[in-house]
């Protein structure tokens, strides 16, 4: 990436993988969008939505809280008010899927990137939260399934 004045940049585009990249830097590899969270008010209105209007099937379900399955394999979870699970969650996060998810840790805290939720094991899904220079929290998930 390179200044080009007036508050642009340009990003270059690696001829290998198509992912942007800088010469020099980051190795990490997102390989796909694995996972979307969202905290709301309206829980019932928007687990309804998910389910109803966009067909998603419902893998499990608690109080305020729903884990919905994405015919790719993503999953969506919806936290409603009551929810304890991911309470420092603001907003709809995006969870990028990575080959190693240790590694990936290691080059978000070389690169001085504050670590939100420290990796979590989940059984065959481990992930992070993390928060970008936008100020939101993303995540990265490592899928051990395969």
């Amino acid at each position: 990436m390179r200044e080009l004045g007036a508050g642009r940049t340009e990003v270059r585009q690696s001829p290998a993988n198509g992912n942007a990249r800088e010469s020099e830097g980051a190795m990490m590899r997102v390989l796909s969008l694995a996972w979307v969270g969202t905290r709301t008010t309206e829980y019932a209105a928007t687990l309804a939505f998910f389910t109803d209007v966009l067909g998603l099937g419902v893998h499990s379900l608690e109080t305020d809280f729903a884990v919905l399955e994405v015919p790719d394999g993503a999953t969506v979870e919806v936290f409603g008010p009551a929810s304890p699970y991911n309470a420092h969650l603001t907003h709809p996060v995006a969870g990028f899927l990575v080959a190693d998810l240790e590694e990936a840790v290691a080059e978000l805290q070389a690169a001085g990137v504050e670590i939100v939720l420290d990796p979590q094991d989940g059984g065959t899904r481990s992930w992070v939260h993390f928060r970008a220079p936008d100020g939101f929290v993303y995540e990265l998930v490592e899928d051990r399934s395969a």
